[in-house]
């Protein structure tokens, strides 16, 4: 089935537009592309059709339950040009584009195309991944542009990721992608009420922003990684005074003091790909002090977490 508008202008077709305040940072970074091995097909039979024309596959699992706009989700659904989505009870909630724009199957064999997903880690640490592979383009008159991409979601931090593998896309094919931009539609959004934020900009200092027309200067080159975190930006406001951090950057030593005297907690400390580098237990008292001498410079989530509440704040190691 060929797409003939992009999912964020079909949505704001049908429904008011409330933005609010943008709740992901966008990063960019360069790391080696591994194609996905040993990993689940997708069913792509009996697919639905979006209000824009698109395919949309089954619901897959994530593998853990995966926060996204306050609400809680263990599960996607995949469409052909690029995107998931997230509903809930049947309702579609939100949306991540990935590298939206108008695709096909690579010469319209889906042998070419398979999409692949997998979940790699373990519990606590876990990444659900997808893949597109090859994914051919519907203007391409000469039938030879693909692209492969991944989607990653992390179980802590509510992160998630495009990664760009292998591309051969012929740049003077401008109807490739949307309104004849010089990218596909890269970003997220929300249904109820809508909002959305896509790339905008320097392929390496990207911006988001809520202008649906714009993307970025370029497609994105192979190796190319775009990370968008809350991590920072979730913490509620009763709980920011709840601790605080000394000195903060931080070379050797960090000492945590308290507003009151905590119960018996886990502290836990994350990279920015949300993984655990050090935790331990804290007993009943007023302060905490630990040596960060075995933390590579920049930039960390401490958690707190006791039997009633977390507590979160950002930790930069010099």
């Amino acid at each position: 089935m060929k797409r003939r508008t992009t999912l964020f202008l079909a949505i704001s077709l049908c429904l008011p537009t409330f933005l609010f305040a943008q709740d992901y940072t966008v990063e960019y970074s360069v790391n080696t592309y591994e194609p996905l091995s040993n990993a689940n097909l997708l069913n792509e039979s009996n697919p639905t059709i979006d209000p824009s024309g698109s395919e949309r596959y089954q619901a897959i699992p994530i593998g853990f339950d995966f926060t996204y706009h306050d609400i809680s989700f263990n599960s996607l659904k995949v469409g052909e040009n690029g995107y998931v989505i997230f509903e809930q009870n049947g309702v579609f909630e939100s949306f991540i584009n990935i590298f939206e724009c108008k695709q096909m199957n690579f010469k319209d064999s889906a042998l070419l195309s398979p999409i692949y997903y997998e979940v790699s880690g373990d519990p606590g640490n876990q990444i659900f991944k997808l893949e597109f592979v090859k994914s051919g383009f519907v203007n391409d008159s000469q039938e030879d542009d693909y692209i492969n991409y991944q989607f990653w979601i992390y179980e802590y931090c509510n992160v998630f990721e495009f990664h760009f593998g292998d591309l051969s896309i012929d740049p003077t094919e401008l109807d490739l992608f949307y309104n004849n931009a010089t990218a596909p539609f890269m970003g997220y959004g929300n249904n109820n009420p809508y909002l959305f934020y896509v790339l905008d900009g320097s392929l390496t200092s990207p911006v988001l922003t809520s202008n649906a027309s714009n993307s970025l200067d370029s497609i994105p080159n192979p190796n190319s990684t775009y990370t968008f975190r809350n991590c920072f930006l979730n913490i509620k406001d009763d709980k920011k005074n709840a601790f605080s951090i000394y000195p903060n950057p931080a070379s050797e030593f960090v000492n945590l003091t308290f507003s009151n005297n905590i119960e018996t907690s886990e502290l836990t400390i994350l990279n920015l790909n949300g993984q655990i580098v050090y935790t331990d237990i804290l007993t009943t008292s007023s302060s905490y002090n630990f040596n960060t001498s075995f933390l590579s410079p920049g930039i960390y989530v401490i958690e707190i977490t006791s039997a009633k509440t977390t507590y979160s704040t950002k930790l930069v190691k010099q």
